[in-house]
């Protein structure tokens, strides 16, 4: 069996520019820890640096019951900032880790 060391020219800089995508995709998360307002359904407010609007939260863990959900007004989610992301907690001083996506 014969092993292909080499690409054939132009080729390499395809497949890297394709796992350079890969990668920055897998990575594209920020994982944050925070304890939410002392008071339940209260805003806080959470600051990343990805960039970009949010794909999702997703609650990585949780040290009691309770929900973790999207802040609104009265024009839709506060989901649209590039560097933050606005919730609220249906129990107070919940402590919490976030994937924010």
């Amino acid at each position: 069996m014969k092993k292909i060391n080499t690409l054939p020219k132009g080729q390499d800089e395809i497949i890297n520019q394709n796992m350079d995508q890969v990668v920055s995709n897998i990575n594209d998360f920020e994982d944050v820890e925070v304890i939410t307002p002392t008071t339940a359904n209260t805003d806080f407010v959470i600051s990343h640096g990805l960039k970009r609007v949010l794909r999702g939260v997703m609650v990585l863990k949780q040290d009691r019951a309770g929900s973790i959900y999207f802040s609104t007004n009265a024009t839709g989610y506060f989901g649209t900032e590039l560097t933050h992301v606005r919730l609220r907690a249906s129990v107070a001083s919940m402590r919490i880790k976030l994937r924010l996506e």
